[in-house]
């Protein structure tokens, strides 16, 4: 679990929040779920306990009143949940394809270093939705044959497994047909 926080230090004004960005807004730019609650003296900021993936953002106020907006992806990096800082510009795209339906897991991914993410396009997140769907449906197609071959007798079991794996081999290609071979030309004559 992850704590996200906003805090306010201009006391005349207590907006400060904590928002999921579920997809794009025509007139808010972002479709917000508030998410933080009111905390501190004077409910001077707001804290959020974060345990599932998402695009956020963190609205602080300054001492001079006005909005400092800075936005974080939470995504899960093996079992745990990694917490990255993004650009607004990066956030407008995140949301763009989270507003179209795509999981956050298909549009952001953690970079080599794991020291911050790669945003996938429409086309690469659709890309990397299909071959997850493919994985998993190669995956139930396994276990279903293998429920299937433990059920059997062993010696059974055996001569199936023996079959699967003589026609999954890769079959050689045919041996080229002899060509025959046309008599040489003899000298002096023409055709």
């Amino acid at each position: 679990m992850i704590t996200l926080r906003a805090e306010t230090r201009c006391y005349s004004k207590k907006h400060q929040y904590i928002a999921r960005i579920d997809g794009r807004d025509e007139s808010y730019t972002f479709d917000r779920k508030f998410v933080g609650r009111k905390v501190g003296k004077n409910d001077t900021g707001s804290e959020a306990d974060i345990d599932s993936p998402g695009l956020f953002e963190i609205c602080n106020i300054t001492t001079k009143g006005k909005k400092d907006q800075t936005y974080v992806v939470i995504i899960h990096v093996g079992e745990y949940l990694r917490q990255y800082d993004v650009s607004r510009e990066e956030a407008m795209k995140i949301g763009k394809a989270l507003g179209d339906g795509t999981d956050i897991k298909h549009v952001v991914k953690p970079n080599d270093d794991l020291t911050g993410v790669v945003i996938h396009t429409r086309k690469e997140a659709d890309k990397a939705r299909k071959e997850a769907d493919e994985a998993l449906s190669v995956s139930q197609a396994f276990d279903k044959c293998w429920e299937i071959v433990q059920s059997l007798p062993v010696p059974t079991a055996k001569k199936v497994v023996a079959a699967l794996t003589k026609r999954l081999k890769p079959q050689p290609p045919p041996e080229p047909k002899p060509m025959l071979a046309l008599p040489p030309a003899q000298e002096g004559t023409t055709s």
